[in-house]
């Protein structure tokens, strides 16, 4: 079977499926998009990365302010600094007792800001220290790479089959002289995503109507007779969620730094699926191959308010809050159909046709952080961030989710995440080390289980305005992709490990 290469379309058909319909495509994602634009990573410098992220109550570092705004205060100069990143996602996968392992690579930015410090020597001023500051920090990747291939009972005929029953005959079949591009697009737009779908399984002889003489039929009856199914399913994802912050600080009296951030939030995601299905039945169907592209593009805004409290020189304090963030979020989808059998050959349903879902605005949930850190001179550091988000709280805020939300609402619960990092100097040398945790966002964690890690990182002053840092992160957790909304019932156990490697130059002036 030839390949599908949608994304080398000859021609692009825009269309809008109403608000209405939408929820028929996404019924089944939505629980799984929240997840994702939820999911936040230990990213930025390589200081903060080194004492994964546990930087609430210290401040001084560019990262450390998406934890806690007030920490632009604790710079004592103008400050500037550059991050890169190299990491590694490494998926193994079991499907039906077969295990599959592939791995992903990535080189990125990971992190650029400035913060520039105002002094004031007026001895009766309420602040003595003001701070301004842009910064650029990569929350999370979406990159990755992932193969499952097995010998499966359940063929995913089932799963275009949902898609058709209870769908009328005379809708799959095109007037005269009408293409599969118009009849494609008439369904988009009145029947919704479900039925485009069945109506790819129609064109290419994947099912039949059980009455193929009565046009008001809804029942249909699958051309496939096997009971061993040979099945590859390829998920290659790209794409990122990052955040420009907009810091505003202050030091009142030496003692109390406050800070707030306006936050700017990109999101883009890419999502290709390729599943390829082979049997040696007697059925009209011997292979099957269904292949989906998916981008989703957002923005969205939140704040963050915070401090940081000195009692003694020994001990820091800190508090943050970090708003709701609310996108808005647009997805485009196209897709295809080949089946290919002994008597008929390759029939191909390639729509050459781009589905542009309405915007639909969905609402992250806030975070509170506290932290605590003890200062042991100029020799380290000990530092821990404890952080609290209510997930039940994630909502899509447009019209027509209501189902939707009531399945994140049952499904997502409180959650946690625990930062412990340390530090020691040596003359111009750092060292450092650190262990997270982050507790599952889903009541039942079976799709994804408590994500743990470690850190270890070093830092050289190369003189009093150059500083170079490096770290080393580890983390781990165990999940399930389902590779199909419905029809396939099994799904894949991935464990997945990730690594990176994170090099920042910074300099004071």
């Amino acid at each position: 079977m030839n390949p599908l290469a949608i994304s080398k379309l000859k021609k692009v058909v825009l269309i809008l499926i109403i608000s209405s319909l939408l929820p028929m495509s996404v019924q089944s994602q939505g629980l799984i998009d929240a997840l994702r634009f939820n999911d936040t990573d230990i990213s930025g410098t390589a200081r903060y990365v080194g004492l994964s992220g546990a930087f609430g109550a210290l401040g001084g570092d560019f990262s450390a302010l998406k934890k806690n705004p007030a920490g632009s205060a604790v710079f004592l100069t103008n400050h500037l600094s550059v991050s890169l990143d190299y990491s590694t996602l490494t998926n193994d996968a079991t499907y039906i007792g077969q295990q599959n392992k592939e791995r992903e690579n990535r080189f990125d930015l990971n992190q650029a800001g400035f913060i520039f410090i105002f002094e004031t020597n007026n001895v009766n001023a309420l602040a003595n220290r003001l701070s301004f500051g842009m910064n650029y920090d990569r929350n999370n990747s979406f990159n990755n790479d992932m193969m499952v291939n097995a010998v499966n009972q359940q063929s995913i005929d089932t799963y275009f089959l949902n898609r058709a029953n209870g769908t009328a005959l005379d809708l799959f079949v095109p007037f005269s002289g009408e293409t599969l591009e118009e009849r494609y697009q008439f369904l988009g737009e009145t029947q919704g995503f479900r039925a485009q779908e069945a109506y790819l399984g129609y064109e290419t002889f994947l099912f039949d109507a059980v009455e193929p003489d009565n046009f008001e039929n809804t029942l249909y009856q699958s051309n496939i007779n096997a009971d061993r199914f040979n099945q590859r399913y390829r998920i290659k994802e790209r794409g990122f969620n990052s955040t420009l912050n907009f810091n505003f600080g202050a030091q009142i009296r030496k003692k109390l730094n406050v800070g707030v951030n306006l936050n700017l939030h990109i999101l883009n995601y890419e999502r290709q699926t390729r599943f390829n299905e082979r049997n040696n039945g007697s059925g009209q169907i011997n292979e099957i191959q269904y292949n989906n592209n998916l981008t989703t593009i957002g923005s969205g805004f939140s704040f963050q308010v915070g401090a940081i409290y000195t009692p003694i020189d020994m001990i820091r304090l800190g508090f943050s809050y970090q708003s709701p963030t609310w996108y808005s979020i647009e997805d485009e989808l196209t897709q295809g159909l080949i089946t290919d059998s002994n008597e008929f050959g390759e029939a191909a349903a390639i729509p050459q046709i781009v589905n542009v879902f309405p915007n639909y605005n969905f609402r992250k949930p806030e975070k509170i952080t506290g932290s605590a850190a003890f200062i042991i001179g100029n020799t380290g550091l000990i530092s821990a961030d404890y952080s609290y988000q209510d997930f039940s709280q994630t909502k899509f805020t447009s019209n027509g989710f209501s189902d939707v939300n009531n399945t994140i609402n049952n499904n997502l619960g409180k959650s946690f995440s625990l930062s412990l990092g340390g530090e020691y100097r040596y003359k111009e040398w750092s060292f450092r080390g650190g262990y997270h945790h982050r507790e599952s966002p889903l009541k039942n964690n079976n799709m994804i289980g408590d994500l743990d890690g470690f850190s270890t990182g070093l830092g050289y002053t190369i003189d009093k305005y150059t500083r170079l840092d490096v770290a080393y992160r580890r983390s781990w957790l165990d999940k399930q992709e389902a590779l199909l909304q419905t029809g396939l019932i099994q799904q894949a156990d991935i464990d997945q490990m990730m690594q990176n490697f994170v090099a920042t130059l910074s300099f004071n002036f």
